[in-house]
Formats: C-alpha cells, sequence, structure tokens
C-alpha cells in the first residue's frame, strides 16, 4: 500500500500566520461592543452597535483589498515575459480595486445614513 506525504506549503503557512494576526484586534473588539451593559435597547442604539461593528470591520475588509492590489501588482511584474500570467496578474490588481472602491463607497454610504438619520 501507498502512503502519500503532504508537503509543505510555505504561502499557505504565511497566509495562516496573517489571517491569525489580523484577525484577532478585529475579533477582540467585537467582543467589546457586544459586552457592554444593555440598559434599554431600541433602534438608535441598535443602529449604533451596528455602525460601532462595520466601523471594525470595514477597516479590516479595506486592508485584505489592499493586499490584493499589491498581489496582482507583484504577479504583473514578476510575470513580465508570460502574457497569460502578466493578464492574471492585472485581473488581480483590478478586481482588487473593485474591492478597494465598493468598500469606501459602502462605509461612505453607511456614514452618510448614520449621520442624516442620527445626527
Amino acid at each position: 500500500m501507498k502512503t502519500t506525504t503532504a508537503k509543505a506549503n510555505p504561502s499557505f503557512f504565511l497566509y495562516s500566520i496573517f489571517y491569525i494576526l489580523y484577525s484577532f484586534p478585529l475579533s477582540v473588539s467585537a467582543l467589546t461592543i457586544f459586552n457592554t451593559p444593555n440598559s434599554g435597547l431600541n433602534f438608535t442604539t441598535f443602529s449604533g452597535k451596528l455602525a460601532d461593528i462595520a466601523n471594525a470591520i470595514i477597516p479590516f475588509l479595506i486592508g485584505i483589498a489592499f493586499v490584493v492590489i499589491i498581489w496582482g501588482i507583484f504577479k504583473y511584474v514578476r510575470n513580465a515575459g508570460d502574457s497569460e500570467k502578466v493578464a492574471e496578474g492585472r485581473k488581480v490588481a483590478l478586481y482588487g480595486v473593485i474591492a478597494l472602491f465598493l468598500m469606501f463607497s459602502f462605509w461612505g454610504f453607511v456614514m452618510i445614513i448614520k449621520n442624516s438619520l442620527f445626527g
């Protein structure tokens, strides 16, 4: 019977470390949002808590979109001779720019609604 062993993937290890390091502060801040005393839950306090959650999550997602842009540029420059890889790097960078635009748009839209409804 033939057994196979999995080879160590250094990029998976780096991504895992990156995810653990950058998701821990997000989870701690989410715990502080939900552990506050709840004397009276109404629409204003509920929307305030949702805004606090969005203010914690959106910068994290913006950081991920920025890393995707950098990764696409890196792939574009690294594979300058291969046209398929260059197109793939360009596509990754474009998806990162679109994601970054959507994150900033969403964050701005939420802040406009929050400021117009709740001052």
